[in-house]
């Protein structure tokens, strides 16, 4: 392994086995927070003079060598990516620099450049400074998973968005009707009765606006209750698609997981992307059952990290991570001779049947790799037309 893909390995990686991907990623992490907590204290009149100001610069300085070193490695090991594989260094390198993740890397290092530049204050680059944050975002799993569930349902959001606008609308209509005569001031045209909607409809309430006449305030309770029902849809939508995201992914599966498998190492980035599409991931406790034995083997399992236990005809085997086991191209009425238990905790990815025919009609390279795979000896786990009778 060179030193630019070990490294990459060691920023991108999620081997929790590596003490350096472990302790880089600590390092990085907690400088996130220290440099966010000093930002948002230094703002403090008792804390912006002295000694304490010596202190603060001190953290800002460590804390620009640490960004700005990430930085530039990432920039160097950016061809290693395997969204970037085919393309040359520098092109590579640019679709990096443009990535949501390298411009907030950039963000991270800004403040300390300006200031030096432009002989700033940091303390009003404090919003700057504060963006440092969504670093965070790349080691948040569940955050990551959170984004995943509303993009899912960003159709829908779209629609429950439409349907608030319509309410705010027609409240504030109906409000313009009853009191601009009343209250010229604050219901005298629709925009103007708006902010009352809008401040009613989410169930903030200022009260710094409110209907006087009669039907003003009926209109006002209806608006109430159509807040809390207008409110509940999006708040549903969001919650049962991120308990589904959470629950269909033991983890978040990226590209530099599937790239490092065996079973996908040097597939191009166009077949990485559509596995990567339809590839679920679960995880399993020491001692657990994946696979029984006697039962349709309707899925592609891979072993993204921990041991699995492989217990069949021949004997009884332990397979470290990278296993491939399961369907291969097979009927959905085999079954498998093979029982398969986690030995450790195991982080499985899992591609159906279904899924796994559609990839491998589209990509003849994927389909060429899972026939050599069915042909070694270890990986021939299924047997067409066997009835076994034992299932535990």
């Amino acid at each position: 392994m060179t030193l630019r893909r070990r490294l990459y390995e060691i920023l991108e990686g999620d081997d929790t086995r590596d003490t350096l991907t472990v302790v880089t990623r600590f390092v990085i992490i907690a400088t996130i927070i220290i440099n966010v907590g000093f930002a948002i204290i230094e703002t403090l009149p008792q804390f912006q003079t002295g000694e304490h100001a010596l202190v603060f610069r001190l953290v800002e300085g460590l804390s620009f060598v640490v960004f700005a070193t990430e930085y530039g490695v990432r920039i160097w090991v950016s061809v290693e990516d395997p969204r970037f594989s085919e393309l040359p260094p520098g092109h590579a390198r640019w679709r990096f620099l443009r990535s949501p993740s390298a411009l907030i890397d950039l963000i991270a290092i800004l403040p300390f450049i300006v200031a030096r530049l432009f002989n700033v204050d940091l303390r009003t680059l404090a919003l700057l400074r504060l963006l440092r944050i969504f670093k965070l975002l790349r080691y948040s799993t569940g955050i990551t998973a959170l984004f995943e569930a509303i993009y899912a349902e960003r159709h829908t959001l779209m629609s429950c968005l439409f349907v608030l606008l319509v309410a705010v609308i027609t409240a504030a209509t109906l409000l313009y009707v009853t009191e601009r005569t009343a209250q010229p001031d604050t219901f005298g045209s629709i925009p103007l009765a708006m902010w009352w909607a809008i401040v009613t409809l989410t169930t903030v309430g200022y009260g710094d606006v409110v209907p006087q006449t009669p039907v003003g305030r009926m209109i006002g309770a209806l608006t109430m209750v159509a807040g809390l029902i207008v409110l509940a849809l999006p708040i549903a939508i969001v919650a049962t698609s991120f308990a589904e995201v959470i629950r269909r992914r033991g983890f978040v599966v990226n590209w530099a997981t599937l790239a490092r498998l065996p079973l996908f190492s040097g597939l191009s980035p166009a077949i990485i992307g559509e596995v990567l599409a339809v590839v679920r991931a679960q995880s399993f406790d020491p001692g657990n059952l994946i696979l029984r034995r006697g039962e349709p083997a309707t899925s592609l399992y891979v072993t993204a990290a921990g041991m699995v236990e492989v217990e069949g005809p021949g004997g009884r085997d332990n397979r470290p991570a990278g296993t491939a086991f399961g369907a291969f191209l097979t009927p959905e009425t085999e079954r498998s001779l093979l029982l398969v238990r986690a030995l450790t905790r195991v982080r499985l990815l899992m591609i159906t049947e279904p899924d796994l025919a559609v990839l491998t009609s589209r990509w003849p390279a994927l389909a060429a790799r899972l026939a050599e795979a069915a042909r070694r000896p270890e990986a021939m786990m299924l047997h067409a037309g066997d009835d076994p009778t034992e299932t535990t």
